[in-house]
């Protein structure tokens, strides 16, 4: 069955025999009778995307109304299958509203506080997906260090180098500080924790500009195709890495609109200390740049990306020194405790442990 043909017994088990579609991005735009919808094909498993419809639908019973419920088909089923392929419809959101105004990355971030709100009563019951610190996350840190080491040998025999890695070789020792503390942090805390998490909820996976639309009200999250139950630290750090450099956005204002709607515990906050200095972006552009063929005409651009990205990286270190627990308020909080214990001294309040 051509691709076609495909989609017209996918609407025909949405109980549609016309309508009128376009192709827009990775969807399909439907003009129906009762309205605009978006189509998509997964590439998710059917159970899978079965466990993600009740999660969400849970979340938007209790009140997320940054969801987008997903359409029955005629035997009440919230996945079309044909031939192997799974869909799912929800309705359409434009990108943008008539008056030009758009959505702030701030109101995204509370967007994504009020998923994981909602959606950690329901993660609780699944046991058999609680995350934990898996031995091979670290092992795979560790090697894209080993990257870092393997791009620096580039041009070390050349009397010229380009702009590109005269940025790189400015930038690799403030890269292996931030690996070397990310990794450290991520081993004793799954030694100290037995690696297993505080919470879980149902993170979005891929949190970009690019899965935000909104309409005259308010804003949306889109495309959970790669959602997993797993810490919401990991979303926080995804969703600030990306707001911040694709929209310039301060990292402590994203941080600060996500806390408004549900803070993060003390553990949550150490771990997105730590996947906040994993140079995630850093190293797609250094990727991009040393394992692929190029042309002299896309090294400035591939500069241009890479100061900036380095600039974000640094900004995103004072939110991440905000968030890890130093040795000097370690001691602050231990003078606190000790004071708080002396004859004749009103007993001061206990503070937030951290460590």
């Amino acid at each position: 069955m051509d691709r076609s043909a495909l989609v017209w017994e996918v609407l025909r088990q949405y109980g549609y025999e016309d309508a009128y579609m376009e192709k827009v991005g990775s969807v399909i735009y439907l003009a129906l009778p009762e309205g605009e919808y978006a189509l998509k094909c997964s590439r998710a498993p059917r159970e899978k995307l079965y466990l993600l419809h009740q999660l969400l639908n849970e979340a938007i019973q209790s009140g997320c109304n940054h969801l987008l419920p997903w359409m029955e088909t005629k035997q009440g089923e919230p996945v079309a299958e044909v031939e192997g392929t799974c869909w799912y419809m929800v309705p359409w959101k434009r990108r943008s509203v008539p008056d030009g105004k758009r959505w702030s990355s701030e109101e995204a971030m509370g967007a994504l506080a009020r998923l994981h709100q909602a959606t950690e009563p329901g993660c609780k019951k699944l046991d058999e997906l609680a995350p934990s610190i898996r031995q091979e996350d670290i092992e795979s840190w560790k090697r894209k260090m080993e990257m870092l080491d393997q791009y620096a040998k580039h041009g070390k025999d050349r009397e010229f180098i380009s702009p590109f890695e005269q940025a790189f070789a400015s930038a690799k020792e403030q890269l292996d500080r931030s690996f070397q503390f990310a990794i450290r942090g991520l081993e004793r805390y799954r030694e100290s924790e037995n690696a297993s998490l505080p919470r879980a909820v149902l993170c979005h996976g891929r949190v970009h500009p690019s899965n935000v639309v909104q309409d005259e009200e308010q804003v949306y999250l889109i495309d959970f195709d790669h959602a997993q139950v797993d810490t919401p630290a990991r979303d926080v750090a995804l969703a600030i890495q990306r707001f911040s450099l694709h929209d310039e956005a301060d990292p402590f204002k994203l941080f600060e609109a996500y806390e408004r709607v549900w803070k993060l515990e003390p553990k949550e906050k150490r771990l997105l200390a730590l996947y906040l200095s994993y140079p995630e972006r850093i190293l797609k552009t250094l990727g991009r740049y040393f394992d692929k063929p190029r042309t002299a005409m896309v090294e400035p651009q591939f500069t241009k990306r890479f100061e900036r990205e380095i600039s974000q990286h640094e900004q995103m270190q004072e939110l991440v020194k905000s968030l890890w627990p130093s040795k000097k308020k370690k001691e602050e909080r231990e003078k606190v405790q000790v004071a708080s214990h002396q004859p004749g001294r009103k007993k001061k309040r206990k503070r937030a442990n951290y460590r």
